[in-house]
């Protein structure tokens, strides 16, 4: 005998209906601050943000917190995004997000290996430490970083090869549009960033 769907009671449908809803709450859900996992890096975008899958598949990008790597269109732009993608693209990760930032990006300490990956890019000469934002880490890091930029600079590696590179803040005052600007400053005034 087959059955047919006026057969079958409707609290069957309702059961299965609230268990599809769960699972979709789960897997989309937006997490509370700070939210720790393991993923794999899936792709490079510039020098500070990255695209990563966590264990259950969902898509999530990053802006790396504490540094400020230079523009695609800087000079160094282009070595600091390889660079960065020579460290981790490939590999798991952990992260601890913070934060999220106005482009909808979680602001995030990555470690790989247990190594601090932001502190490798500034001893690298490939970012800067991004000393507006020295308020949301630990003091012991930003002093940490605060070295590491001093020493990069000093021996002049990567990007301090350049007689007076261009921090990368000051490079989107001069290079953003004014449209681009006035989306920024009306996100700040509405309280979205």
């Amino acid at each position: 005998m087959v059955a047919t769907l006026e057969a079958i009671p409707f609290e069957c449908f309702l059961g299965a209906g609230a268990t599809v809803v769960a699972l979709l709450l789960f897997l989309f859900r937006k997490h509370s601050l700070p939210w720790q996992f393991r993923a794999r890096v899936t792709y490079v975008c510039d020098g500070d943000s990255i695209w990563v899958k966590t264990w259950y598949g969902r898509r999530v990008k990053l802006r790396l917190l504490g540094i400020d790597a230079p523009e695609t269109e800087q000079t160094f732009g282009g070595m600091s995004q390889i660079i960065l993608a020579r460290m981790i693209e490939g590999r798991r990760i952990d992260v601890s997000a913070v934060d999220r930032d106005i482009y909808g990006r979680y602001v995030s300490v990555v470690l790989c290996d247990g190594e601090d990956v932001c502190l490798r890019m500034i001893e690298r000469g490939a970012a800067w430490p991004y000393f507006h934002y020295f308020n949301r880490m630990p003091r012991d890091v930003a002093q940490t970083y605060r070295h590491a930029y001093e020493v990069a600079r000093r021996d002049r590696i990567g990007l301090w090869q350049e007689e007076n590179p261009e921090a990368p803040w000051n490079w989107r005052k001069h290079h953003r549009s004014w449209w681009t600007r006035f989306v920024f400053w009306l996100k700040r005034v509405l309280g979205l960033c």
